[in-house]
C-alpha cells in the first residue's frame, strides 16, 4: 500500500491511497515487450494480454459459442448422462 499526502496551496490537504493487489514486476527483453505491446488489445492491460496469449480465457468469452442446434444436443446429452446415473444409483440401493 502506497499513500501520498500533500497540502495544495489553498491549504488543503489530500490523501491518496494505493493498494496493489499481488502485482509482480518482471523483466523482459525490449523485443519481446514490443512483441507484447503489439497483440495488446484496445484497452487491455498488459496483465490480460498475457493470460489471454497463456489460453486463460474468461468463461464469458465462452457464451453463445455454440449454435442453437449444438447446444440442444449437448443438454440432452447431460440430461441422459444424469437420468442414467440416477437410475443406477437407484439399482444399486434397492
Amino acid at each position: 500500500m502506497a499513500i501520498d499526502t500533500a497540502w495544495d496551496d489553498k491549504g488543503i490537504h489530500t490523501q491518496h491511497t494505493q493498494y496493489c493487489m499481488g502485482a509482480k514486476n518482471i523483466s523482459i527483453p525490449e523485443d519481446v515487450y514490443e512483441k507484447l505491446r503489439e497483440e495488446r488489445r484496445e484497452g487491455e492491460s498488459f496483465g490480460d494480454a498475457i493470460d489471454r496469449l497463456l489460453g486463460r480465457r474468461p468463461l464469458a468469452e465462452f457464451w453463445g459459442a455454440w449454435s442453437g442446434e449444438t447446444a440442444v444436443r449437448a443438454r440432452e446429452a447431460i440430461e441422459e448422462s444424469r437420468r442414467r446415473s440416477d437410475d443406477r444409483i437407484d439399482h444399486l440401493v434397492e
